[in-house]
């Protein structure tokens, strides 16, 4: 480098989320700035006419949204491995998918006993 020139500001990237809890805990603000999100979860509700995706890993559950290329048809159990964007809305937050790669099988997550006051408040329903 030449006497008198600067060094470019370089901004460091934050790190990828790795969690759907890690999604789920960002306020609508912070998720509608487009984070970057790698997870690897499993298939637990597929409806391919309307394209819904719905999916699990250890930490909850998440909708994801499509990319807008098409998808091929996945399978409840299906184990997926997805890198995106957060988004935030007043329905929770989100993922819009990037990348999906096809990762084996997995067991589906136990299933849940909850409340209707818990249903009623929007926290189960990925």
């Amino acid at each position: 480098m030449l006497r008198g020139q600067q060094t470019p500001l370089q901004i460091a990237t934050p790190p990828a989320l790795s969690s759907i809890g890690a999604v789920r805990a960002l306020s609508m603000v912070e998720a509608r700035k487009g984070l970057s999100v790698r997870i690897r979860a499993v298939v637990t509700y597929y409806e391919p006419r309307w394209d819904t995706l719905f999916v699990q890993d250890e930490t909850g559950g998440l909708y994801i949204f499509p990319s807008g290329s098409g998808r091929p048809r996945y399978h409840y159990g299906q184990v997926l491995e997805l890198t995106g964007r957060t988004f935030g809305n007043s329905h929770g937050n989100s993922l819009v998918e990037e990348v999906v790669t096809e990762a084996g099988t997995g067991p589906l997550p136990e299933s849940r006993a909850i409340t209707y006051s818990e249903l009623q408040r929007g926290g189960y329903d990925s």
